[in-house]
């Protein structure tokens, strides 16, 4: 299982701006975004025994990219992540987001 780190650098790969969160200026399309949605840390005695981060990957297209969902798709597949999709129509900013929901290792 990879951790935030490896998967920034596994999708900056894909050749599209990746960005933690948000990128500072404008990017053009596709660009994927980064986003945590939380933890599914496992417990015992008390304690955290491992971390484990919800993550959500979100391409942006101006379209339906079969080519860049291949690309994201490939690099889960690649590091053996589970993951399930959905897509939405952006109608104000025209644009089609692809989400991905993955849960990768935590930061320690």
């Amino acid at each position: 299982m990879i951790g935030l780190e490896e998967l920034y650098g596994a999708l900056d790969c894909t050749g599209y701006p990746v960005a933690n969160i948000a990128f500072e200026g404008k990017v053009s399309v596709p660009f994927i975004v980064i986003m945590p949605e939380g933890s599914e840390n496992f417990m015992a005695d008390n304690k955290v025994y491992k971390k484990f981060e919800d993550v959500e990957i979100e391409l942006y297209t101006d379209k339906r990219d079969l080519e860049a969902e291949s690309s994201v798709e490939k690099i889960l597949d690649e590091f053996s992540i589970p993951y399930q999709s959905t897509a939405f129509f952006i109608a104000e900013e025209h644009l089609l987001k692809t989400t991905y929901s993955i849960t990768i290792k935590g930061d320690k």
